[in-house]
């Protein structure tokens, strides 16, 4: 998001290209620069609390994660 920010300098969403993950059904983009502002808000607010995203064994986390919701579904 912010990379997108940083090439164009313009928080208008409508003078934007897509992000790599919209577009493709799973997310709509901001359809006004006001909630592109609120998502940025956002984001500004929550990136000092997630620090797993960050740490040097995101991937084993990750793994970890995916190895525990797949074998809570298993026992279900």
């Amino acid at each position: 998001m912010w990379q997108w920010y940083r090439s164009t300098g313009s928080p208008d969403p409508a003078s934007r290209r897509c992000a790599p993950w919209e577009g493709s059904g799973g997310v709509e983009p901001p359809r006004h620069a006001a909630e592109q502002i609120a998502l940025w808000n956002l984001s500004a607010a929550l990136e000092p609390l997630l620090t797993a995203p960050f740490a040097q064994n995101y991937e084993d986390l990750v793994q970890r994660a995916a190895n525990d919701l797949s074998t809570a579904t298993r026992d279900t």
